[in-house]
Order: C-alpha cells, then sequence, then structure tokens
C-alpha cells in the first residue's frame, strides 16, 4: 500500500512539472493557446490506469482539466518497444509542448525525436551510465526527469530474495536482452556473485509479447526456487501476465 501512495504522489507532482514547464518554455505563444502534453509510453490505457489518474491529479491540482484548458496527445507502444521511435516523432510533428516520455526507450526515443521540446522523463534507470545525460546534476538541453531505478540495486535485489528463501539454490532470470538498463542491471549482478554465492542464475529472454508468451512455460517448467526480473519498461508492461502465468493463472486484466 505505501509504495502504491508513494507512486501516485510521485506522479501527481510529476504531472505538475509537465503542466508548468511549457508555459514557461513558450511564453511567446498567446496567452489563449492551451499546452499540449505528449504522452508516450510502452504499455495500454489498461496497464497504465493508475498512472494515468495519477498524473491527472497533479494537473487538477493545478487547476489544468484534460479536455478544458490542456490536452493530452497519448502515444500507447501496447508492449511493443520497437514502436516507442515512430510515436515520438508524430508527437513532434503535432508540436506539442513538452513530452512526458515513460522509461529510459522512451526518453531515448524522445530525445532522438526533437533537441527542442522539452521532455520529462518518469521510471529511468542510471542516466549517465545509459548515455542520456553527461552530469546528473546539470543534465543539460531539453531532458530532465527522475530516476526510478539503479543497475547497482539488482545485486542487493539478488541478496533480499536469498535470505527470504535460504534453502533457494535455483534463480530463474527473466530479462530482455535488449534493453541497455537491463544489461547494465545483469553485468552488476554477475560482478556482486558474492552477496548470494549459493545461487546458480538460469536467464530466459524475451525482446517481444510473442518470445515472452512462448518462454514462460519453459520458466515455469524449470521450476526455479526464485524468480529475478531484470528492471526495463517491456517487462514492467508484461509484469501483471508474468506473475499470473508463473503461478499458473489467467490473466483477467
Amino acid at each position: 500500500m505505501a509504495s502504491h501512495i508513494a507512486r501516485r504522489e510521485f506522479l501527481a507532482t510529476l504531472g505538475g512539472a509537465a503542466a508548468a514547464w511549457p508555459l514557461a518554455a513558450r511564453a511567446q505563444q498567446p496567452a489563449t493557446s492551451i499546452p499540449r502534453v505528449g504522452w508516450l509510453v510502452t504499455g495500454s490505457p489498461a496497464e497504465y490506469r493508475l498512472s494515468l489518474a495519477a498524473f491527472r491529479d497533479g494537473l487538477k491540482a493545478l487547476s489544468y482539466v484534460e479536455g478544458q484548458n490542456i490536452t493530452i496527445e497519448y502515444r500507447w507502444a501496447e508492449g511493443d518497444v520497437a514502436r516507442l521511435p515512430e510515436l515520438a516523432r508524430d508527437l513532434v510533428d503535432r508540436n506539442v509542448d513538452i513530452i512526458l516520455a515513460g522509461g529510459s526507450v522512451g526518453v531515448q526515443a524522445a530525445k532522438d525525436a526533437t533537441s527542442l521540446i522539452p521532455i520529462v522523463g518518469a521510471g529511468m534507470g542510471d542516466l549517465v551510465e545509459l548515455g542520456l545525460v553527461t552530469n546528473l546534476a546539470r543534465p543539460g538541453g531539453n531532458f530532465t526527469g527522475f530516476v526510478a531505478s539503479a543497475p547497482q540495486t539488482a545485486p542487493k535485489r539478488v541478496q533480499i530474495l536469498s535470505e527470504m528463501l535460504p534453502q533457494g539454490r535455483r534463480a530463474a532470470v527473466l530479462w530482455n536482452p535488449a534493453s541497455s538498463n537491463a544489461q547494465f542491471e545483469w553485468k552488476a549482478v554477475r560482478d556482486s556473485a558474492g552477496l548470494a554465492p549459493r545461487l546458480t542464475f538460469s536467464l530466459h529472454e524475451a525482446r517481444t509479447s510473442e518470445e515472452l508468451e512462448k518462454i514462460l512455460p519453459t520458466v515455469s517448467q524449470s521450476a526455479p526456487d526464485m524468480l529475478f526480473v531484470l528492471n526495463d519498461p517491456f517487462m514492467f508492461t508484461y509484469r501483471k501476465r508474468i506473475a499470473h502465468a508463473l503461478r499458473g493463472e489467467a490473466d483477467l486484466s
């Protein structure tokens, strides 16, 4: 419950930032113009309904109501990360005032699409390691945002899993090898193997929803003692499907 509240408060704050920035960045526009926010995420409306509700709450706190004095241009990748560059370019073509991009891959797609429109990133990994900025204190350019995960915390998560299941010996690792953040996390885990020396890891890769559907039965049949999911927007988008599949349940969400 506490984590849900914290995430909601974070997104509400982000809503305020997204609403306020275009007014300052494009003050030369007529006072009657309605700000337009580009919403660029990896998932679907159903998967992001709580995040979107919190975002709208943040806008409302600043007296912005969608459809009245602010417009949101939604671009949903529906789990297909490869669509993000095209969706980002579409937002740029529509000349939105600001782009709210979800995850490191969303931010990268937005940055590749424009160097002028302000970008706010949410749910990102290590920005310096990913090459999105050279300095956290002064990112420069048209980009800012909030870091939600750091690769160096991955070994600690493995250690916690090991302590929770002291008899466990086999850990399945589910990851998207195309994700730079997941690559950094896996490197950090390998480099810190001494934190959980009794564990052996088996890697299971999925880059697309089709690959994920094929690999989940294999993960389940291998009967690991624990599952470790490396963080990236693709895995986050399908987190419920992963949990249901490995529990042998139908995903009814």
